[in-house]
C-alpha cells in the first residue's frame, strides 16, 4: 500500500508539513521532559532529541481520530489534528514521540499487546508532561486519572497491575520494548492472570474503538430512526464498557490479593499485605452500588486473623521446641553433650579423690 492509499485508509487530509523551528521545539520539549521524568532509564537527551528531529511532522485533518495525533510507522511522521492549538502540540507529540522510539528496538514485545502498550506509553506520556491527577466520571465509573482524555480506563487497568510491580518493569518495557514487565507480573503471579488481563484489555479498547465509530456515524446521521437506532447501540457499548472494566477490576482484586495472601509467612508480610490491601482502594474505579471490593475486604480481615492465629500458635510450638526444658532427640549412634559432660564431672571427681589420698 502507498503512502496516499494509507493516508486515506486513516482518513489523513489535509496535509500541512510542520516547517523545521517547529519540529525542533517539539522534539526539544519531549527529550528533556523525558530525561527529567525518567532519570533511571539511561535516556540521553543529545540522542533523543537528535532521532526525534527525523520524524516527519505533520498538521492534518484526521476526523476519525480523538487522539489528537496519529504516528504512522511506514511514512515515519506524526500527524497532528490541525484543531489542535500549536501551543498543545508538545505534550501530544509526547505519546506519539514514545512509540517511535519503541520502534527503535527489534524486540518488538510489550507493542504487540495493544491495549497494554497504548496504556503504558499514554502513562509515561502523562508522567513525562506533569499531568495531575483527578477524579473523573467516565462511563458512570468514578476514576482518579492523569490521563482523562486519551485511554483511561486502559491506563487505569495497569495502575492497578503496577501496584504489584512498580512502575519501573513496565516503563523498562515500554522504552525498551521488551517482555521485562511480562516475566515480573508473570513471576509474581502467573501466566494465566496475565493473560486474562491483556486479552481483556484489548477486548476493552476495541469496544471503545466501536463506540467512537457509533458516535462519529451518528454525528453525520440525518434520519430519525438512525439517530434514534445509534443511540441505542451508543448506550449499550458504554454499558458493555463499564461492565468488562469493572470484571476486569475484580478479576485483579480476587486473584492477585489471593496469590499474596498465600505467600504470607510472618507478622511482617501479614502486615505489609494488610497495608497493601486496604490503599487497594486508591487505585480503583467505583460506580454506584458498587460493592465487590469492600466485601473482598472484609472477608480478607477474618481470613487475616485466622492467619494471625495460625502464625502465633507456630510461633509458641516452635520457641517450645527449642526452649532448654524442650524434649532433644539423642542420636545414640553419636556421644551427645550432655554424656561428654557427665563423663568430665566424672574425671573431675576422681582426681579430687586420688589427690586427697596422697595427702
Amino acid at each position: 500500500m502507498n503512502n496516499n492509499s494509507l493516508l486515506k485508509k486513516e482518513g489523513i487530509t489535509n496535509i500541512k508539513k510542520l516547517n523545521r523551528k517547529d519540529v525542533t521545539a517539539i522534539s526539544r520539549d519531549v527529550a528533556i521532559k523525558l530525561c527529567l521524568a525518567f532519570p533511571d532509564y539511561n535516556l540521553n537527551r543529545s540522542y533523543l532529541f537528535d532521532v526525534i528531529s527525523t520524524i516527519n511532522m505533520y498538521t492534518a485533518s484526521i476526523p476519525n481520530d480523538n487522539s489528537g495525533a496519529k504516528y504512522i510507522i511506514d511514512t515515519n511522521s506524526i500527524y497532528f489534528n490541525n484543531t489542535v492549538p500549536f501551543e498543545d502540540l508538545p505534550g501530544i507529540a509526547m505519546h506519539e514521540c514514545i512509540h517511535f522510539l519503541q520502534m527503535q528496538n527489534v524486540n518488538n514485545c510489550i507493542s504487540n499487546n495493544i491495549a497494554l502498550n497504548e496504556a503504558a506509553v499514554q502513562l509515561m506520556a502523562a508522567e513525562a508532561n506533569m499531568n495531575t491527577y483527578q477524579t473523573e466520571k467516565l462511563f458512570g465509573l468514578s476514576i482518579k486519572t492523569n490521563t482523562p482524555d486519551y485511554y483511561p480506563l486502559e491506563c487505569a487497568i495497569v495502575k492497578q497491575l503496577t501496584y504489584f510491580t512498580g512502575d519501573y518493569p513496565l516503563y523498562a518495557s515500554t522504552l525498551n520494548n521488551n517482555d521485562i514487565f511480562k516475566k515480573t507480573f508473570i513471576n509474581k503471579f502467573n501466566k494465566r492472570i496475565y493473560n486474562y488481563i491483556v486479552k481483556n484489555l484489548d477486548k476493552l479498547l476495541s469496544l471503545e474503538n466501536d463506540l467512537h465509530a457509533y458516535s462519529v456515524e451518528l454525528s453525520n446521521a440525518t434520519k430519525e430512526y438512525n439517530i434514534k437506532a445509534l443511540n441505542a447501540i451508543i448506550s449499550s457499548q458504554k454499558e458493555d464498557i463499564a461492565n468488562l472494566f469493572i470484571k476486569i477490576q475484580n478479576y485483579i482484586i480476587k486473584n492477585c490479593f489471593c496469590i499474596e495472601f498465600n505467600n504470607i509467612t510472618d507478622e511482617y508480610t501479614l502486615y505489609d499485605f494488610k497495608k497493601s490491601l486496604y490503599y487497594f482502594k486508591d487505585v480503583i474505579a467505583y460506580y454506584d452500588n458498587y460493592t465487590y471490593y469492600n466485601e473482598f475486604y472484609c472477608d480478607m480481615m477474618n481470613a487475616l486473623e485466622n492467619k494471625k492465629n495460625q502464625l502465633e500458635k507456630l510461633k509458641t510450638t516452635n520457641s517450645v521446641a527449642t526452649s532448654p526444658t524442650s524434649l532433644i532427640i539423642i542420636d545414640k549412634k553419636k556421644p551427645s553433650l550432655l554424656l561428654i559432660y557427665k563423663t568430665i564431672r566424672k574425671l573431675k571427681k576422681l582426681i579430687g579423690m586420688n589427690v586427697v589420698e596422697n595427702r
